[in-house]
C-alpha cells in the first residue's frame, strides 16, 4: 500500500492508520498506533485533527470519528 512508502509518518499520519485498523477490528494494531500518536503529539485529539481535514459528506466524516476514537484516540 501507498502508507507502506512513509518514511517518516507523522502523528496525522499514524492517526489515520489507527483509525483504519479500528475499523477492521485489528485492535492491538489500532491500540499501538493510536499509542504512538499520543507519545509523538501529547496534545493530540480527534476534534483538533478532524478540523484539518475536508469532508463532502458529514457521514463520512462522522464514520472517520468513530474509528478514531475506537482506536483509543482523545476526543
Amino acid at each position: 500500500p501507498a502508507t507502506d512508502r512513509l518514511t517518516a509518518p507523522e502523528a496525522p499520519h499514524l492517526a489515520f492508520l489507527a483509525a483504519c485498523a479500528a475499523a477492521l477490528d485489528e485492535g492491538e494494531a489500532a491500540a499501538a498506533l493510536a499509542a504512538e500518536v499520543k507519545r509523538r503529539d501529547p496534545g493530540f485529539t480527534v476534534g483538533k485533527y478532524l478540523a484539518t481535514l475536508h469532508y463532502r459528506r458529514p457521514e463520512d466524516r462522522e464514520h472517520h470519528r468513530r474509528a478514531l476514537l475506537q482506536a483509543g484516540l482523545p476526543q
